[in-house]
């Protein structure tokens, strides 16, 4: 079984149809399998730098900063004590790896489920090509406003080898654009719309089939 979807030119015009397999793009959406792997990309983003010196590593006098009895003040030995302004933190951030792996596998069905969300919504919509041949933005607007998707959040995947592709759509707003190797489910549940060429779906089948 298959699904069919109509392919357009950059114009909006008919350019026949493509099939999509059942298996790859009309699976069930597990919401917890999707949660996870979201979760996971975000969680590597992170870079997990942040760090504050403890009272131990504030460079500051190690000397009685006053003395011990008769001034009525509580007790304290250090001017590098949290509570003193430019000590140090006390159980402060630290650097740490927040990076979790995930299984090929689960990557793979996450992004078919995904996927296929947007094809049951019609929002998964082939071009047979971009048509951008040289690096404008105005050139990739017009495509947009041809299809009634400008102003809308836009995930734009290409599979062509054409750089101007990429070079004339990374300005415009709520559009990001990916090379069809390159994207995963984060990526498609971040845009409400799919629009793709052709080609992309070729390395999409190649990259859900392994």
């Amino acid at each position: 079984m298959s699904i069919k979807i109509e392919i357009k030119d950059k114009n909006a015009n008919g350019k026949g149809e493509i099939e999509l397999s059942e298996e790859l793009y009309n699976v069930p959406v597990s919401r917890h399998l999707l949660y996870q792997v979201v979760r996971a990309y975000q969680l590597n983003k992170r870079q997990g730098t942040v760090k504050a010196k403890t009272r131990g590593e504030v460079k500051a006098s190690t000397r009685k900063i006053y003395r011990q009895k008769g001034l009525g003040r509580a007790r304290h030995g250090a001017i590098s004590a949290p509570i003193f302004v430019g000590g140090g933190k006390a159980f402060p951030p630290r650097p740490r790896d927040w990076r979790l792996d995930i299984p090929k596998e689960l990557k793979r069905k996450a992004l078919s489920q995904a996927l296929s969300d947007r094809v049951r919504d019609g929002k998964f919509i082939v071009l047979d090509s971009f048509g951008i041949e040289r690096p404008k933005t105005k050139d990739m607007v017009e495509v947009l406003k041809n299809h009634g998707l400008y102003g809308e959040k836009i995930l734009v995947v290409y599979g062509e080898d054409n750089q101007n592709i990429y070079l004339a759509t990374r300005n415009i707003k709520g559009v990001e654009v990916k090379r069809a190797q390159d994207i995963n489910a984060y990526d498609v549940l971040k845009k409400p719309y799919l629009l793709i060429d052709k080609k992309g779906v070729e390395i999409l089948n190649e990259r859900l089939s392994k």
